[in-house]
């Protein structure tokens, strides 16, 4: 069976990496004067201050996970016979095989879609993880009952391209797993 390769997109990572550092200052700004951000929609210093500290956090580590990511010269996924290879973002879990998925779903969040892979043993695949990589795992399992999920953003191929490759796949190698 012939293997289907996706690769990680620079150009989105290198976008991602930017928006996450202009946040990283701005968010910085709100903990260093916090006085100057004090508006009719929050009169609390307390509340921008804490806002800038908790913004400054966030986006410094998605600022550190990209710049990691854009130095990983592996592909984002790869697709074969035994199941979906997946190294596209920081909560990536490794092989996802097509006899462990029960049921492929989308989902949106804000304007990302996501697929959510759901599996008969979620747990199994939460315990390969690093201790890290288990608690967002853990949130993914709290908020959509998987703890697996698939976007396109830091990849070459958009959110339909993806979802109508793992469909058709899941559809192809799910008949023969049986």
């Amino acid at each position: 069976m012939q293997n289907i390769e996706i690769k990680l997109s620079k150009k989105k990572l290198i976008f991602l990496l930017l928006l996450a550092i202009g946040f990283v200052i701005i968010s910085s700004l709100f903990s260093i004067n916090p006085s100057y951000f004090v508006s009719f929609i929050t009169r609390s210093e307390k509340v921008i201050f804490l806002i800038g500290v908790l913004g400054t956090a966030v986006f410094g580590i998605a600022s550190i996970l990209l710049f990691i990511k854009l130095f990983d010269n592996k592909l984002g996924l790869v697709i074969n016979e035994e199941g979906i290879l997946d190294n596209t973002n920081f909560s990536s879990i490794g092989l996802i095989k097509w006899v462990d998925i029960t049921n492929i779903r989308i989902e949106k969040v804000m304007s990302t879609k996501f697929l959510l892979i759901e599996v008969i043993n979620p747990n199994e695949y939460m315990e390969r993880a690093s201790v890290i990589k288990k608690l967002s795992l853990k949130q993914n399992m709290k908020t959509y009952n998987t703890p697996i999920t698939l976007t396109s953003v830091g990849l070459q191929h958009s959110f339909e391209d993806l979802s109508e490759i793992i469909f058709e796949s899941w559809k192809k190698y799910k008949s023969q797993s049986i």
